[in-house]
């Protein structure tokens, strides 16, 4: 997979706001279990210490979007 640098342009509360929708909608969804330091620092930004992870999945989210490229919904399936 090609690296690609991304240099922020806004704070990171923002470049949250602007992929929640992503979120929100469905289009991207956490396992139950496993993410937890992630969604620690998604959910309590400005608050923790640490903030790679939620940097990381922004940048992620936005440099798909910038692309075009449609993420799947993912429905999760009850055994």
């Amino acid at each position: 997979m090609p690296v690609v640098p991304m240099r922020p342009t806004k704070d990171k509360r923002s470049r949250l706001q602007v992929v929640a929708p992503y979120i929100r909608n469905g289009t991207v969804v956490f396992p139950r279990a496993g993410c937890e330091e992630l969604l620690g620092q998604v959910f309590n930004l400005g608050v923790e210490s640490h903030d790679d992870l939620c940097d990381g999945l922004t940048a992620l989210l936005q440099g798909l979007a910038d692309q075009g490229l449609e993420l799947p919904k993912i429905q999760w399936i009850e055994a």
